[in-house]
């Protein structure tokens, strides 16, 4: 079943929240602009993402807004597996999205089930970093609305 338009933007939001999406936050304003983690953002700074079927279940995602893949970064700013805008010359990655009741699951194809995650933080962490950890099932802080925008 297709439930993502290919090349049409659309938004990720996090299951149970109104106000908390996918996006990268302000950046410099230079040129190229830099590859930027993903962070679970307020509706000011959310992306759109276009959502591109390689094969049944698997997907690139790009950022539309800076024109970038979507993939993972080992480390950055000492937090593990990063969910991070690719440099233009990196060969994107793929991703697996699962739909769960009208919801979505995201993650790397592997066996180690690791998934986008919205970390718990300590205190207060504006727009935390999304990160990548192993599957939890009927974890909030796992499940996504993969929202379509209509274009104009």
């Amino acid at each position: 079943m297709d439930y993502f338009r290919p090349g049409d933007p659309h938004l990720i939001q996090l299951s149970g929240s109104d106000s908390t999406w996918a996006g990268v936050g302000p950046i410099p304003r230079i040129f190229p602009p830099p590859t930027a983690p993903i962070r679970a953002v307020g509706d000011s700074f959310k992306s759109k993402f276009a959502i591109e079927r390689l094969s049944e279940g698997k997907f690139h995602l790009k950022e539309l807004d800076l024109n970038y893949h979507v993939g993972k970064i080992d480390e950055y700013q000492g937090k593990r597996d990063v969910v991070k805008l690719l440099d233009k010359d990196a060969p994107p990655q793929s991703w697996v999205i699962i739909p769960e009741g009208g919801l979505f699951r995201i993650q790397l194809p592997g066996p180690e089930n690791l998934c986008w995650t919205v970390p718990i933080t300590i205190g207060p962490e504006p727009d935390p970093l999304i990160v990548l950890e192993p599957y939890q099932e009927g974890s909030p802080r796992q499940q996504w609305k993969i929202l379509p925008l209509l274009r104009e």
